[in-house]
């Protein structure tokens, strides 16, 4: 039984090194360029060779983001990116744009190609339009539950988010962040509006446009049964910590369920998974149907475990405390009270600590507006920091290879040593002579190439055949092992051949066809009841041989075979002239271009998420308007 891949991002090789001993079977990095996480530390190129090689050579898989909307000047430059990486032995791109998956398939058809959850595919129609396009895996959209996650299995190999940050807003195609600050979500610099406190019509300010983070641990046997190909952890904006402790959770529970124990999540392993970070208590988002309380209650931030109360002040810095929870030295504590957004006391260190009686300590050295009653908040744990950089310094991972050696009197040894589809094979320098006295046996040969040292590989199966009584110093036979290793090192961290590239294409205007009329139009990019409205004309045949304005990938070849004509809408991202050929050669006219594109879109986020109508103001006092309309919510600005 092939296993559920466990994919762990790193915004630097620090993470990656996290993800990698804490037992990632794939990591996804970006680089300087074209990726949805700019704001992460990312890779330079020479540091995304080293990356690839370091994970490649502790069987690890790696996948480059390049994940942003590219515009029709930004398409060769792209593209040269991406045989960089493909050069690199890279294993997959992650993509969002049409226009740059297809110059890809075109130039590097060897190269893997996943599509971005930002593709908007919740459905097995669409996932089937994905492969059309060269996509071999497609990340699906957050807003599935379990049931259509298991049906979009069925057609294509899915990558599905398993726990991290979520956006409000339908696959992240949010146009607020760029309306208010000039910074596109979809080109990588997204300012997280979302994230801010809004004062609504009564006057009440609150976090109405924040989710929680997402957490799938519960669900994972579901999960697998469903047919995910793989796991899929959000934080590349994370610490090295943070994404030890929470790809090595996850690597604990999927073990548990392929060793066929009894599945139980403990409620320890829960709560580290909010201590290293949450916004509160975790949501299971759509997995379920739709969600409750998935909003954050206070703010924004990372909001660590409550521990206690104040009771008093103490001498100088300290306070007199009352603990449910363990409190040590070392740990950082956050101190509340009040509104919220309002007098959070953090950043201190607890630097002393003495009981006083049951549940009752002193703490210190504890600064600010601190009152009786206020509550405690451990925000960061020292044992738990401590635990995880001990494990990302270990190094310890490694792969196992097989070795075959073979040893004649009066020829040649030789050393083969094979990792999965890498294999080399090394001969001695001298004749074996005839041993006079003592023949070296097969526990000497097996016991010296078990010694791998420092190396990145450990001895799997060894097969040993001797011919004769052998005379092989050990110092022969390390050196063998040694010239072997090195050899397969080599070999897996090849670069690939350069292809030439070839990244003609027409401008987007030159393609679009504008003044095309329509019989009906499906505005939205979300799915809710759309998915319904569509089956259910289907079998009427009321779609036939009409003229249709799509806004994602779904359903185009149904409607395609009851002899509609579509058109591509604004949903389709369309930014290239390249993206807008790629939808027409699948037979849709494209005649807008990406809300991206769009000086001010009249909706600045849809979203599937039940939020509250109303009206909402920021702190700078613009207003906005969220209205439901049949199965999706719109955010406009006043």
């Amino acid at each position: 039984m092939e296993k559920v891949e466990l994919l762990a991002p790193c915004g630097g090789m620090e993470q990656l090194k996290a993800a990698i001993e804490a037992g990632a079977d794939a990591v996804y990095i970006g680089g300087r360029l074209f990726n949805a996480r700019i704001g992460a530390g990312n890779f330079s190129d020479e540091e995304l060779k080293e990356a690839i090689d370091y994970a490649h050579l502790r069987g690890v898989k790696v996948y480059i983001t390049l994940n942003t909307l590219i515009f029709d000047d930004e398409l060769e430059e792209a593209l040269y990116y991406g045989r960089q990486m493909h050069r690199y032995s890279a294993d997959a791109l992650i993509v969002q744009d049409l226009g740059l998956a297809k110059l890809i398939k075109e130039n590097l058809p060897d190269m893997e190609l996943h599509l971005s959850t930002q593709g908007t595919i919740y459905n097995p129609s669409g996932a089937e339009i994905a492969k059309e396009l060269g996509f071999s895996r497609v990340v699906a959209a957050r807003e599935m539950t379990l049931e259509e996650i298991g049906k979009m299995s069925a057609v294509c190999e899915t990558e599905v988010f398993v726990h991290g940050a979520i956006c409000i807003c339908y696959s992240g195609q949010c146009q607020m962040s760029r309306s208010l600050g000039g910074r596109s979500g979809n080109r990588g610099r997204c300012a997280q509006p979302c994230r801010l406190p809004y004062r609504d019509d009564s006057g009440k300010t609150g976090y109405y446009l924040s989710p929680r983070d997402l957490s799938y641990l519960d669900n994972i046997p579901d999960l697998i049964k469903a047919g995910v190909k793989s796991f899929k952890i959000e934080c590349r904006m994370k610490s090295p910590e943070y994404v030890a402790e929470v790809t090595g959770i996850y690597r604990k529970y999927i073990d548990i369920y392929y060793e066929g124990k009894k599945f139980f999540v403990e409620g320890g392993d829960k709560e580290r998974l909010r201590q290293i970070f949450s916004r509160g208590e975790f949501t299971e988002g759509f997995l379920q149907g739709i969600p409750r309380n998935f909003l954050v209650d206070e703010a924004p931030k990372h909001n660590g475990i409550l521990i206690g109360h104040v009771v008093s002040r103490g001498k100088r810095k300290t306070l007199n405390v009352q603990l449910s929870e363990k409190l040590d030295m070392g740990d950082g504590i956050e101190i509340r009270g009040g509104e919220i957004g309002k007098r959070r006391i953090s950043g201190n260190i607890v630097t002393f600590i003495r009981k006083l009686q049951k549940n009752t300590y002193i703490i210190g050295d504890i600064s600010g507006d601190v009152r009786p009653g206020d509550f405690i908040y451990r925000i960061s744990e020292k044992k738990q920091m401590v635990e995880a950089k001990k494990l990302i310094q270990s190094e310890a991972r490694k792969i196992p290879v097989d070795m075959k050696f073979f040893a004649m009197v009066v020829k040649m040894p030789s050393l083969s040593v094979k990792y999965g589809k890498h294999k080399v094979q090394v001969t001695g320098k001298e004749e074996i002579q005839e041993a006079i006295n003592l023949p070296v046996t097969e526990e000497r040969v097996k016991t010296q190439l078990k010694k791998t040292g420092k190396s990145s590989f450990f001895a799997g199966n060894i097969d040993i055949k001797l011919l004769g009584d052998c005379a092989i110093p050990v110092s022969y036979i390390n050196n063998m092992r040694r010239n072997a290793l090195e050899k397969l090192k080599e070999e897996i961290t090849k670069e690939r051949e350069i292809f030439e590239i070839d990244a003609s294409h027409p401008e987007l205007e030159e393609v679009l066809s504008r003044n095309e009329t329509r019989d009906i139009e499906f505005p939205a990019i979300t799915k809710g009841e759309f998915d319904a409205v569509i089956a259910k004309n289907i079998a009427k045949g009321e779609f036939d041989n009409k003229r249709i304005l799509l806004n994602n990938l779904g359903w185009i070849k149904e409607l395609k075979e009851r002899g509609a004509k579509l058109f591509a809408g604004p949903g389709f991202n369309i930014t290239n002239g390249a993206a807008a050929m790629a939808v027409k050669e699948l037979g849709v006219i494209p005649v807008a271009e990406s809300r991206e594109l769009q000086e001010e879109p009249k909706a600045l986020m849809v979203t599937e998420y039940p939020l509250r109508e109303g009206k909402i103001t920021d702190n700078k006092g613009r207003v906005f308007e969220i209205k439901k309309s049949l199965d999706k919510t719109y955010i406009r600005r006043i």
